[in-house]
């Protein structure tokens, strides 16, 4: 299966027992301040690539970030999910994933940024797991990467148990501290 642009036109909505990934709204911007101005959380997320380092002070930012990623999801250049919690019901962190082709490599990149207090195995596994299990076959993608800083000890090793690997800065990924799960 290919990337359609059916997923552009109408976001799917998946979930877990726990949580909840649905497109990204300027409604959740005041929960998700809470994640991006915490300085805690901004030190383990992927900027790489981007036109800021995710630390956001006030709501203004923090909409104007969503407003960017809506207009990339229009574009139909990546999609950035929001991460309901059932339990809190709050939105505590998001999701981009997107593809990226190299020769006969299809390659689905992914950040995960979320508020500190779910940098846990536990919560780690759950997302891992729901994004294992619905976005392969919609980006259809045979390798999957994401970054992992090193001080992320609990994602490195959540990673890790996911049967992602370290994957050293190369001409397809220029940047450090990557892991790679291939299908």
């Amino acid at each position: 299966m290919s990337i359609t642009s059916s997923i552009f036109e109408v976001c799917p909505i998946f979930e877990s027992a726990r949580f909840q990934l649905r497109l990204v709204s300027l409604e959740d911007s005041w929960d998700l301040l809470e994640c991006y101005s915490d300085k805690k959380s901004v030190e383990f997320f992927n900027s790489d690539n981007c036109t800021s380092d995710f630390y956001f002070s006030n709501i203004k930012e923090m909409h104007d970030s969503i407003s960017l990623w809506l207009r990339e999801y229009n574009e139909k250049k990546y999609i950035r999910f929001s991460i309901f919690d059932f339990l809190t019901h709050k939105v505590i962190g998001t999701t981009e994933i997107f593809r990226k082709d190299y020769e006969n490599k299809k390659i689905g990149v992914l950040r995960l940024d979320l508020k500190s207090e779910f940098e846990r195995n536990q919560y780690l596994n759950e997302l891992l797991q729901l994004i294992d299990k619905n976005f392969k076959d919609i980006f259809n993608y045979n390798s999957l990467v994401t970054k992992s800083v090193p001080h992320a000890t609990e994602r490195v090793k959540t990673l890790i148990s996911q049967n992602f690997e370290e994957w050293k800065k190369n001409d397809i990924m220029p940047y450090e501290h990557y892991y790679i799960k291939h299908y």
